[in-house]
């Protein structure tokens, strides 16, 4: 099917849910007084993706002709992070030969995590990386989550260094906040994500939703990392334990609520990726897209079809 169909043009809303601080994310919040060169990046690559159909690490699906790893890596050397750590896992040695081949701006270095138990697990992996680095702060990433950008990077740490925090946890409002950790919020910060199935139902109203990316007070992160515990029905280390644990021991936690709505997405299956596609499209200057693609960001955004082409505020029925 080559049938193409034009985005109605006020419904950038669907794709990208500008806020009335959107020029910020375009411009940039630069910081001054902080030095951005202390500080270190953990991105968490390990992930095969079973339901990608392919023989490669998910982190090296593509996005618009780059792997998803790459749009991570920019945004990290964007920001101008120069000390970054990558977590491989499921053929890592395809992550290696990328990253040898690869010019970067940054020192990258890898460790294997030879078991996939959870991101708290992953990031165990890279514990001497972290001594290493225990007197700055780190951020960690997913490599399968492109859309992060470097103004988000920058505006978390302005953020989590202005309020000496020991956590603070890169946050998106949504419209559809489904299957997310939902973000609860105090007068001094927050006070923990709860996951959707753990959801109250008036947690379930709460639409600011976890991103999966973090800032660290690295020394604090180390002192609870390896006191996780897999005590889940998965078996496995969250890394969202040590927010939980940094806020038992008194270190403060906050949010910052990136501009970016695209900031926590990511994907776990082909039309998942190819949603993704689309939207890197859209935000860079494309203003159609193939009909099947169209029915796959609907069921993506769980709006219909005719929302996304403007042809009715009913988000949910086709006229």
């Amino acid at each position: 099917m080559n049938q193409l169909l034009t985005f109605y043009p006020n419904r950038i809303i669907i794709i990208r849910k500008w806020c009335e601080s959107a020029k910020s994310y375009f411009v940039g919040t630069y910081l001054k007084g902080i030095c951005i060169m202390e500080n270190n990046v953990i991105i968490l690559a390990g992930g095969q993706g079973k339901r990608m159909k392919t023989n490669m690490p998910k982190a090296l699906c593509n996005v618009i002709g780059e792997p998803m790893l790459e749009w991570v890596l920019t945004a990290c050397e964007n920001a101008e992070l120069d000390d970054i750590c990558v977590v491989k896992g499921y053929e890592g040695q395809q992550i290696e030969d990328y990253l040898a081949a690869r010019k970067s701006k940054a020192d990258i270095c890898t460790v294997m995590q030879e078991e996939r138990l959870g991101t708290g697990h992953a990031v165990m992996q890279a514990a001497d990386f972290l001594k290493a680095h225990a007197e700055g702060n780190t951020l960690i990433l997913c490599g399968d989550a492109p859309f992060i950008d470097a103004e988000t990077i920058k505006g978390a740490l302005e953020l989590h260094t202005e309020k000496d925090c020991g956590v603070t946890v890169v946050t998106s409002r949504v419209e559809n906040p489904t299957g997310y950790g939902r973000i609860i919020r105090t007068e001094n910060g927050i006070s923990g994500i709860v996951e959707h199935k753990d959801c109250t139902p008036m947690q379930l109203a709460i639409t600011e939703i976890n991103s999966g990316c973090y800032w660290f007070k690295t020394a604090d992160l180390l002192e609870v990392l390896f006191d996780i515990k897999p005590e889940n029905a998965q078996g496995e280390y969250y890394l969202t334990d040590c927010i939980e644990l940094l806020i038992a021991k008194g270190k403060k936690a906050d949010a910052f609520i990136s501009a970016n709505p695209h900031v926590a997405l990511g994907a776990n299956d082909r039309r998942g990726l190819l949603a993704l596609n689309d939207i890197a499209r859209y935000e860079r200057g494309a203003r159609t897209i193939p009909v099947e693609h169209l029915l796959i960001l609907a069921d993506f955004y769980g709006v219909s079809t005719d929302y996304i082409l403007g042809r009715t505020n009913n988000k949910k029925l086709n006229k």
